[in-house]
């Protein structure tokens, strides 16, 4: 699971439900963060700040990559990719906020994009876990 992640966003507490959720299905999936800060600067400046938050608040374990930039010219690859059907399959979606998820199986298809409002806890999302 690819997730766009903010330090100062309401949906930061989802960093405990991500946490929670590798914890039980980390034989199963990955979680990978990319930290963001192209909605209304809701991220930290530096890539030591937020691990050093996302570590003393939420204790994640889960990788966490540098700063990223969903913005066209700087454009993350990984985002690049997800958000870009003719590369991906079928989905257009760009993350319209923080913590949106994408799930790619372990064919490295993607299989489900869901936005900030959809917890890592979803049934749709356990339901393609536990397949």
């Amino acid at each position: 699971m690819v997730v766009n992640t903010a330090s100062n966003c309401g949906f930061t507490q989802q960093f405990t439900l991500l946490e929670d959720f590798y914890r039980i299905y980390g034989d199963k999936i990955n979680i990978l963060g990319f930290p963001c800060g192209d909605f209304f600067g809701q991220e930290l400046a530096e890539n030591s700040q937020i691990a050093q938050f996302c570590d003393r608040e939420f204790k994640i374990s889960f990788p966490l990559f540098e700063k990223m930039t969903l913005k066209k010219t700087h454009k993350n690859e990984v985002f690049e990719w997800l958000t870009n059907k003719d590369k991906n399959g079928w989905n257009s979606q760009k993350p319209d906020w923080n913590f949106c998820k994408y799930l790619i199986d372990e064919k490295g298809e993607l299989v489900l994009f869901a936005n900030s409002r959809i917890t890592p806890t979803h049934p749709e999302i356990i339901n393609r876990i536990e397949k």
